[in-house]
């Protein structure tokens, strides 16, 4: 079961992971780690449960346990925008986009980690809000509460950093 899982799922979980740690090997590392866990931990899986978002429940505290070991920021990445298709440009269109990922990615790793995660579940990996309270173990409430509360702070963050043109 937990092979065919792997098939249908590793590449979300690793996407998810990802986010959560901004560093693409060590996320490719955790998401072997949240498969093993998967293996040890099948007996606790409930057959009404989504395998996804059980996966996903643990891969976000396998990256929980992991940052609270190393205690260590992890370079920022350009993971965000990475699933974005890239349009060729000139060099100086490519300069600015990357300038703005840069930005975006620094504001969202500025947020509390519940509004960060709630950013990546809702808004980047285009999770429902059912789906999200279930990883964040959160109610579907809280979910769209937090979001729109992590919204307003991620906009005044970037305001903050000279942003606000654009989102006014």
């Amino acid at each position: 079961m937990i092979d065919q899982w792997f098939d249908l799922y590793a590449d979300e979980v690793y996407s998810f992971l990802a986010y959560m740690v901004r560093d693409r090997e060590l996320a490719r590392d955790l998401t072997q780690e949240t498969f093993v866990h998967a293996m040890m931990g099948i007996h606790r899986f409930r057959a009404e449960s989504s395998p996804k978002t059980w996966l996903l429940t643990i891969a976000r505290n396998v990256a929980i346990s992991h940052l609270r070991k190393r205690r260590v920021e992890v370079a920022a990445g350009d993971l965000v925008f990475d699933r974005l298709a890239s349009t060729m440009g000139s060099p100086e269109v490519t300069v600015e986009q990357r300038d703005t990922q840069t930005l975006l990615i620094d504001a969202l790793y500025q947020l509390r980690p519940g509004y960060r995660d709630v950013i990546i579940c809702r808004e980047i990996m285009g999770m429902s809000s059912k789906e999200t309270a279930r990883v964040l173990g959160w109610s579907t409430n809280k979910v769209r509460v937090t979001l729109h509360r992590a919204l307003k702070a991620a906009k005044q963050q970037l305001l903050e950093r000279g942003w606000g043109h654009e989102l006014a």
